[in-house]
């Protein structure tokens, strides 16, 4: 709906359904005999503002989104295959440019993935989940980028990223404290030339790219897949 010349205001609806992947089948581990497994149900909705102009654009989102039967596993390698989920949060984005040689980027996002339910398994209690966070997701994501064009057909951006803390386990007994990324690229056209350099991890931060925990470790052992190192890339285009 349009609220003003360059300002709208949008609501989505949503039904969807995934079935199983063939592999999910697969990943019982003793006691677990049930053969069917229901197609994961998400339901969703989103409210959000969207407008701008030359120099400023903004976009507000705001969401809602209940899940049925989804697939995960525990650190005891039991693998439930009806839990139930709600996810809840606000998305904000920003494009700034008040110069012709000037423009910065931005966007953050708070949200809640939580589970809905404690868990069912066989010949066991129920795994007292209840209102944790979802393993592998953190509560913030922002962005941070400065682009800046000095010359003709030149262009330099340097970024920020962060992702925020987040549990490696559906009990919440592990987490990792996120991390603060920087990247420089550089991009020049000459004639029909393109050559860019990338600087990613500028400044050579230790972190992962992944976290999870070890399948039946006791106490619970988190493990981490380490991301890249300061890394360089260049590469060289050209327009037939």
């Amino acid at each position: 709906y349009d609220v003003s010349d360059n300002h709208i205001i949008y609501l989505n609806l949503a039904r969807s359904h995934r079935d199983p992947h063939s592999a999910e089948q697969f990943q019982r581990q003793a006691g677990q005999n049930d053969n069917h497994i229901d197609s994961a149900q998400t339901d969703s909705i989103e409210l959000g503002l969207r407008g701008g102009d030359n120099i400023l654009t903004t976009e507000i989102n705001l969401f809602g989104m209940r899940k049925r039967n989804v697939v995960f596993t525990d650190s005891d390698a039991n693998t439930i295959y009806d839990a139930k989920t709600r996810h809840y949060g606000i998305e904000l984005s920003a494009t700034y440019a008040p110069l012709s040689w000037l423009e910065i980027e931005a966007a953050a996002s708070y949200a809640r993935h939580r589970f809905a339910e404690d868990a069912e398994l066989p010949d066991a209690s129920p795994l007292s989940i209840n209102g944790n966070d979802l393993n592998a997701a953190p509560r913030h994501i922002d962005r941070l980028q400065l682009g800046l064009n000095p010359w003709h057909d030149g262009r330099i951006t340097i970024e920020w990223l962060n992702v925020g803390k987040y549990y490696l386990d559906a009990g919440n007994t592990e987490n990792y404290s996120g991390h603060d990324l920087a990247n420089i690229g550089l991009q020049q056209k000459w004639q029909r030339f393109t050559v860019a350099a990338q600087v990613l991890n500028a400044t050579d931060t230790d972190y992962a790219e992944y976290a999870d925990t070890v399948p039946l470790s006791n106490p619970v052992e988190p493990r981490y897949l380490p991301g890249a190192p300061r890394s360089y890339y260049v590469s060289v285009d050209y327009d037939f």
